[in-house]
């Protein structure tokens, strides 16, 4: 099969797994293209969507290589150009302004040791306070049961409420850090794609 009729597939492949949002799937089409395809000429055309599909990952010093190795190949013979395009490149990659994403790991241990501790990391400082006031309620309720005797009752109720509260503030706090990333991530890459787009 000729490498033009197995980059067609390929990259369409890819593109199609992209607009889905699948962008693991779009690497492995990617790969596959780059490993069938000897002529460097089809390989170097799927560059850009290497880059973008890099910029979803996160992964974006090495979508910064792919555009640099982009502009070379577009523009190796303009220096003026390359030049240019290569310092915009620069520019949007700059360590200064790529998003600092929190840790997942980072929260749920936050949240262990300190009910909310982890919702406050990932900004929602609402959602913390409120799970600290719910857990340390429970808690609570405990010491109510035992101090007044209701034994059973209080440490059966207090168990209850701290076992939702406390293991579901952990698991939100996760989640949280999560969405903080995604929507961070998407403002970031959508402003990438419109300074990306005039530069080929």
């Amino acid at each position: 099969i000729h490498d033009s009729l197995i980059y067609q597939v390929k990259y369409q492949c890819a593109l199609i797994n992209y607009l889905k949002n699948d962008f693991l799937q779009v690497e492995v089409y990617l790969n596959q293209l780059n490993y069938l395809v000897s002529d460097s000429n089809y390989t170097s055309k799927s560059l850009m969507l290497q880059a973008l599909n890099l910029n979803e990952q996160y992964k974006w010093e090495e979508a910064k290589g792919k555009l640099l190795n982009l502009n070379y190949r577009l523009h190796k013979n303009d220096s003026v150009l390359y030049n240019r395009v290569r310092k915009e490149i620069d520019g949007m990659y700059s360590i200064n302004l790529l998003p600092k994403l929190k840790s997942a790991s980072k929260a749920i241990k936050m949240s262990s040791i300190i009910p909310g501790l982890g919702q406050c990391y990932s900004k929602n400082y609402g959602e913390g306070i409120a799970s600290f006031i719910s857990v340390t309620s429970s808690v609570g309720i405990m010491a109510a049961g035992i101090v007044f005797q209701f034994y059973f009752t209080g440490i059966a109720t207090g168990n209850m409420l701290l076992g939702k509260f406390y293991l579901g503030g952990i698991k939100r706090s996760e989640f949280l850090v999560e969405k903080y990333n995604y929507t961070t991530a998407k403002s970031f890459n959508q402003g990438l794609k419109l300074r990306i787009k005039p530069l080929f």
